[in-house]
C-alpha cells in the first residue's frame, strides 16, 4: 500500500509541476514516461509479486518495499530539471540579430531541406535493399538497413532536437508555425513504421523536438513575448494550423504508433500478447532493480572494485552499456548471461539506479545521482536559452553532451564519462560557448537565422526589431 500512496504522489506532483511549468514538462517529458514505469513497475512487484520474469528467469518482488527507493532515485533529476526551467531571468537577453527585418533564405530553409534529402536517402536505400521489415515481421534489430539508417537512428534525438528548434524559433520570430516539419515528422514516422519500429523511436523523435518548444514558455519570462504574424498567414498555415487539423494530425502519428504495437505483438513477436504487455511494462523495467534492492537489503552488495573492474575492464562488449552488462552478469550468471548478449545480441532495460547501488551502495549512488542530475539541469537549461537566442550550435552540442546522462538515467550506462568522445564533445561545448559570447557582443550569431538577406529591408519592421530580441 505505501509503494501506490508514494507512487500516487509523484504522479500528482508531476502534474501539478506540469501545470504550472509547462517548460519544465516539455524538458521532462522523455524521462518522465521511462520513470513512469519504474514507479509503477516496482510499486505493482511490491503488491502482486512475487511475479515471474522470462528475462532474468526468475520470480521477483513480493516482499518488502522497494518502491520508495527507486522513487526517491527517480526524483532527483525531476527536480532538478525543474529548478533549471525556473532559474531563467532577463540577463540572458541578446541584442537584436542582424537581417531579421529583411528577411530571405532562413536557417530553417536549410535545415528543412537537410532532412528532405535524407528523407529522400532514406527511401531509396528501403526500396533499393527489397526488405521491409513490416511486411516481412522482422524485428527492428534485425533490419540493418544501410549507412543513412544507421545515421538516422544513431541521431535520431539531434535531428529531433533540429525540427524543434525550426518550429521554435520560426514561431519566435514571425508568429507562425512551418508547416514544412509537419510533413517531415508524418514522413519519418512512415519511415521508423515500415521498418519495424514499436514505440520507442517514435518516442524519442517526439521528445525531443519538444525540447525547444519550452523556449515559447521561458522567452517572455525573460522579455522576450511571442510575436503577432508579421504578415496575414497563407491559406496552407491557416489550414494546417487549425485545431481540428492538428487533432487529427496528433491522431494519425498516435494510430502509427498503435498500429506499430499491436503489430508487434501479433505478427512478429510469439506469446501471449498479455503477458507481453504485463513484461514490458511494469516486469522488465525493474526487474533487475529489485534484484538489486534485494541484494542490498540483505548485505550482498560487493566491494565497489569488482563492479569497476568489470564495467571498466572486462565487460563482454567494451562498445556497449558495460553497466546493464554487469547487471545481467550479476542476476543470470556468467554462463547465461554471455549467452543472451553474444548469441541473443541484446541487452536487458533497467539500469538505474541499481547500477549506482551496486557500485558505490546507497549513499554514494545517491551522490552520483545528484551531480548527474545538477548537470542535466544545466545542460536542459542551456539549451532552452540556446533557442531563445538563436544559437543552434551551442543548443544541439549541449543536447548531445546531454546525452550521455541520459543514457545514465535510462539504461546504467556509466561509461560515457571514461569516452575520449564524450570529454571531445564537451570540450566543443565550452569552445562553442565561449565564441556565442563573443560574437553576441556585435549582435552576431554562430549561425546566424538569416542565411541570405533580401536586397532591401520590406516595409514591415518586425515586431522585435527596435528591441532585444533573440
Amino acid at each position: 500500500m505505501m509503494s501506490w500512496l508514494l507512487a500516487i504522489a509523484v504522479t500528482v506532483w508531476l502534474i501539478k509541476s506540469f501545470r504550472r511549468e509547462p517548460a519544465f514538462f516539455l524538458v521532462a517529458i522523455f524521462l518522465s514516461w521511462q520513470f513512469a514505469l519504474k514507479i509503477y513497475g516496482v510499486s505493482f512487484l511490491d503488491s502482486f509479486g512475487p511475479v515471474y520474469s522470462d528475462e532474468v528467469s526468475t520470480e521477483v518482488g513480493g516482499s518488502g518495499h522497494s518502491a520508495p527507493l527507486m522513487i526517491l532515485f527517480v526524483m532527483i533529476p525531476l527536480v532538478a530539471m525543474k529548478m533549471a526551467m525556473q532559474m531563467v531571468s532577463a540577463k540572458h537577453l541578446l541584442p537584436v540579430e542582424k537581417h531579421l527585418a529583411q528577411g530571405g533564405l532562413t536557417f530553417g530553409d536549410l535545415i528543412a531541406a537537410a532532412l528532405v534529402i535524407l528523407l529522400i536517402c532514406l527511401y531509396v536505400d528501403l526500396f533499393r535493399i527489397g526488405q521491409i521489415p513490416l511486411f516481412e515481421h522482422m524485428e527492428r534489430f534485425e533490419y540493418k538497413g544501410g549507412v543513412f539508417h544507421v545515421f538516422l537512428l544513431n541521431y535520431l534525438f539531434l535531428i529531433a532536437h533540429a525540427i524543434g528548434f525550426s518550429l521554435a524559433r520560426t514561431r519566435l520570430l514571425a508568429g507562425v508555425w512551418d508547416v514544412r516539419f509537419a510533413g517531415i515528422v508524418l514522413a519519418l514516422f512512415t519511415y521508423l513504421f515500415l521498418t519495424g519500429h514499436r514505440f520507442g523511436s517514435f518516442y524519442v523523435l517526439l521528445s525531443f523536438a519538444m525540447v525547444p518548444m519550452a523556449a515559447l514558455y521561458v522567452a517572455p519570462r525573460i522579455g522576450l513575448p511571442l510575436v503577432q504574424p508579421l504578415q496575414r498567414r497563407s491559406k496552407i498555415q491557416r489550414i494546417v494550423g487549425s485545431r481540428k487539423v492538428l487533432a487529427c494530425f496528433a491522431l494519425v502519428l498516435v494510430s502509427i504508433v498503435l498500429i506499430a504495437m499491436t503489430n508487434s505483438l501479433l505478427n512478429v513477436r510469439d506469446g501471449d500478447p498479455q503477458e507481453a504487455l504485463l513484461q514490458r511494462f511494469l516486469v522488465q523495467p525493474v526487474h533487475m532493480y529489485w534484484l538489486s534492492w534485494e541484494r542490498l537489503m540483505n548485505g550482498e552488495i560487493e566491494d565497489i572494485g569488482v563492479a569497476t573492474h568489470f564495467i571498466f575492464n572486462e565487460p563482454f562488449d567494451a562498445a556497449r552499456n558495460t553497466g546493464i552488462q554487469y547487471l545481467m552478469l550479476l542476476h543470470l550468471g556468467s554462463k547465461r548471461a554471455t549467452e543472451v548478449w553474444e548469441g541473443e545480441g541484446v541487452d536487458y532495460a533497467g539500469g538505474y539506479p541499481e547500477i549506482l547501488i551496486e557500485l558505490g551502495g546507497v549513499w554514494l549512488g545517491f551522490a552520483a545521482a545528484v551531480l548527474a542530475s545538477v548537470a542535466i539541469g544545466a545542460l536542459y537549461r542551456l539549451a532552452v536559452i540556446a533557442v531563445c537566442r538563436g544559437q543552434f550550435s551551442l543548443s544541439m552540442l549541449s543536447m548531445y553532451v546531454c546525452f550521455g546522462i541520459l543514457n545514465l538515467f535510462l539504461g546504467g550506462m556509466v561509461t560515457f564519462i571514461a569516452a575520449e568522445t564524450y570529454w571531445l564533445k564537451l570540450i566543443a561545448l565550452v569552445l562553442v560557448v565561449l565564441m556565442s559570447k563573443i560574437k553576441s557582443r556585435n549582435a552576431g550569431r554562430l549561425l546566424p537565422w538569416v542565411i541570405v538577406p533580401l536586397g532591401r529591408k520590406r516595409q514591415a519592421t518586425h515586431p522585435i526589431s527596435n528591441s532585444k530580441c533573440p
